[in-house]
């Protein structure tokens, strides 16, 4: 009996050498700071006006200010000038998501925009109309800059005005 406590202690000593040895420290990830929900953006627009006989085109800027609820949900306030011909302030919502590209999520973004403006023609007056569109957008081009284009049909004026723009989200 004594042999076996001898023969226990002492391979639990030799089990034990080196019991030294210092724990793994875990591995922190770093952490990227993420911008607000906030962003503003700019854009440029074409208004091609063809009823046969009046033929009218304005080239003009659009700004955005806009609040991002969640990934796939954003409001906006839009607001457009032209060279004097054509103007609208309008409110819209943006649904959307991620467009799956590759393994890891991508920076593609495809939604659907939806709201309510008034518009108004230097010749015609205003109006107000609902508008719905599709577009298409890249996110962080550069650190917490997007690009987009999107195109809004007009349900009240029978045509689509695209949009190409850059926002900055804060």
């Amino acid at each position: 009996m004594k042999n076996l406590l001898l023969a226990f202690i002492a391979s639990t000593a030799l089990l034990t050498a080196g019991g030294d040895i210092t724990p793994v420290e875990p591995i922190l990830e770093t952490q990227v700071e993420k911008p607000g929900n906030f962003y503003i953006g700019l854009g440029a627009i074409y208004v091609y006006k063809n009823e046969t006989t009046d033929k009218q085109t304005a080239i003009g800027g659009t700004g955005i200010l806009g609040y991002q609820a969640n990934e796939y949900a954003a409001f906006e306030y839009r607001g457009t000038l032209t060279d004097g011909s054509y103007s609208k302030n309008g409110i819209y919502v943006k649904l959307g998501g991620p467009i799956p590209i590759g393994v890891e999520v991508s920076k593609v973004n495809l939604y659907a925009i939806g709201g309510y403006s008034q518009i108004h023609f230097k010749d015609t007056g205003s109006k107000d109309q609902a508008e719905l569109g599709l577009g298409l957008e890249i996110k962080d081009v550069v650190a917490n800059t997007d690009i987009f284009i999107d195109g809004l049909y007009s349900l009240r004026t029978d045509r689509i005005v695209p949009l190409v723009g850059i926002k900055y989200n804060f």
